[in-house]
């Protein structure tokens, strides 16, 4: 009847002896979640000028980059590690930055005064806090959210998460009587290894879901390891109930954000039609859908309660932004290459990539590449332009395509006198 937390007793100042790692998520940067809104019908605020809140920024390796690149907007950053505070408050003088400011703040201390941002982000802090920290959260979501904002947190979440608590919790067993952060991290390895070994000639199907974990693990870093497996609270939660908590707060949810997943459209023949009949609305399918994919994490964005959302992406959102391509069309859909508009711009967007372009030149260069520029005026200038849209929609849903707000912040070639981003 205990909980895996009573099993063991990590020090208290791991996080600070060992400080969460340091990166940069894309998947929460502004331009990406004003991506995602734009298709899923909301109108989020500018993305070089917006207002961004960060809850539980550590070091800020997510946020500085993002103050870095966009010098008109304002960014704030909260964490409770005093360590980890003052190494990037330490980053910020460094670099001269004017636009941010990082705060050492318990997130269950915050309220209204600190402002309203268009964007708010919560990576990797939301399942490993405790349950009034989590509600807080939310609330702040909520109430700090501009009336067209949109807010992403990330979590754990079942029914991936079942297995992988098993072997947390055997982790966290055999790690109780170490206290250094470097013996728990190699002695709960080792015990995986172990494990994997073990039961290989015992339990076949057993040991092949244990070396899955194992080289889960192997990949990561210690600072993973002990900030998620070994963390004293690691509390995944069914999307449907993270849903009902949030609503409860006042948000809704509005769509995952694009990753290497599995899309519904490129499951097999009649699975998503399927899990379309079982579910009675959006919220119900994402929810079957994790049961289908074993989904472990979410990044899930959510907006205001009563904002108008749009079931799907629609062709027009094209003219909001920038498409880039590192396929040349090959493995595209078969529907979009019968239209040779589209396989034109797939092959014009690989040649130029990473870089990234608007459609209406992207439409311009497709056409040159196919027989050079026609007359504007023509009739099917306009029709090319709605057959492009609509067979890129079809690419960005099977994941071909990469889509944002802004403009690429680098350069192919180059010059004489090449610069590089002081972070």
């Amino acid at each position: 009847g205990k909980s895996i937390t009573s099993l063991f007793n990590p020090p208290p100042s791991s996080y600070q002896e060992v400080p969460y790692s340091n990166d940069p998520y894309r998947s929460s940067h502004p331009d990406h979640l004003a991506t995602v809104a734009i298709l899923s019908g909301l109108t989020p605020a500018a993305v070089p000028g917006c207002r961004v809140l960060e809850l539980g920024c550590a070091r800020g390796g997510n946020l500085i980059p993002m103050a870095m690149g966009m010098p008109g907007a304002r960014f704030v950053g909260i964490d409770s590690s005093p360590r980890q505070v003052r190494e990037a408050c330490e980053l910020i003088d460094g670099l001269g930055l004017r636009n941010i400011r990082v705060e050492l703040r318990d997130i269950l201390d915050l309220d209204p005064t600190i402002g309203t941002f268009d964007y708010i982000i919560c990576h990797g802090t939301f399942s490993w806090v405790e349950r009034n920290v989590q509600d807080k959260i939310l609330e702040i979501s909520a109430a700090n959210l501009a009336p067209n904002g949109v807010a992403y947190i990330s979590y754990n979440t079942y029914p991936g998460w079942h297995f992988r608590g098993l072997v947390r919790e055997m982790m966290c067993y055999h790690v109780r009587r170490f206290e250094q952060p470097a013996d728990r991290a190699r002695e709960a390895r080792s015990l995986l290894q172990f494990m994997t070994r073990s039961t290989l000639g015992i339990e076949p199907v057993y040991s092949n879901l244990l070396k899955q974990e194992l080289d889960y693990v192997t990949e990561r870093s210690d600072s993973y390891l002990l900030h998620d497996h070994l963390e004293t609270v690691n509390d995944p939660i069914y999307f449907h109930d993270f849903v009902e908590r949030a609503r409860s707060r006042g948000l809704q949810f509005v769509s995952e954000v694009q990753s290497t997943l599995i899309a519904p459209e490129s499951l097999p023949p009649g699975i998503a039609d399927s899990l379309r009949e079982f579910s009675e609305d959006d919220i119900e399918f994402e929810q079957y859908m994790d049961f289908v994919i074993n989904r472990r994490f979410r990044q899930s964005v959510w907006c205001q309660a009563g904002v108008e959302l749009r079931p799907g992406a629609s062709p027009d959102d094209f003219d909001r932004l920038y498409v880039a391509a590192r396929s040349t069309g090959d493995h595209a859909p078969a529907a979009s290459l019968d239209v040779p508009l589209v396989k034109a711009a797939l092959g014009h967007l690989h040649q130029i990539w990473p870089l990234s372009l608007p459609f209406e030149s992207l439409l311009q260069a497709a056409r040159t590449r196919m027989a050079g520029p026609p007359d504007p005026k023509h009739p099917q200038m306009t029709a090319g332009a709605q057959d492009l849209k609509a067979g890129l929609l079809r690419c960005y849903s099977q994941k071909r395509l990469e889509l944002n707000t802004l403009p690429p912040l680098f350069v192919l070639k180059i010059s004489d006198k090449p610069g590089a981003s002081p972070v």
